[in-house]
């Protein structure tokens, strides 16, 4: 084989298969500085954090001992949001969806997905918003993940009056 023929297969390889590589790669980096951040917040909050999730962009913590969540959230700018569960008296999941027709289907599309928390003070409300159509089109399992989140909200808050009673 002539070289120019030897270089140029070499060269073709690499751009083929050198972004199956860094691509991950640079995902994961992300990841990490992501990831990293959230331990800094959850230190800043002095929160051990035993029950984590991340999907999407989000990042999820409860410190089930102190009962506090810890949400982080990674759009334009980075949401740090904090909530003490102690003074929540009750937590509801709201789903929005759009239906749309597709080539003689009704296909329904997720809008948005909320976590309203309802607290033990009065009538004030806040709403966690865990996906946003408008911010971020890709739906990663996100009803499942937001369903799993309240669930360990609500169990925490559910737990309330058995902790007051055993101490």
């Amino acid at each position: 084989m002539k070289p120019e023929l030897i270089i140029i297969s070499v060269v073709m390889t690499l751009i083929v298969f050198l972004p199956f590589y860094l691509l991950p790669l640079l995902q994961l980096t992300g990841y990490k500085k992501s990831i990293r951040l959230f331990k800094t917040q959850a230190e800043l909050f002095r929160l051990n954090t035993d029950i984590m999730n991340s999907w999407n962009l989000n990042i999820t913590g409860i410190d089930s001992a102190a009962q506090k969540l810890l949400v982080l959230q990674l759009h334009e700018e980075i949401k740090v949001r904090y909530f003490d569960l102690k003074n929540v008296k009750h937590t509801d999941m709201h789903v929005s969806t759009l239906p749309v027709i597709k080539s003689g289907k009704t296909e329904n599309i997720l809008q948005k997905v909320d976590i309203e928390f309802t607290f033990y003070t009065g009538e004030d409300k806040e709403t966690l918003c865990l996906y946003d159509y408008d911010f971020n089109t890709y739906q990663d399992f996100e009803v499942k993940n937001a369903e799993k989140l309240q669930k360990d909200i609500q169990r925490l808050v559910m737990a309330h009056p058995i902790i007051k009673r055993t101490a």
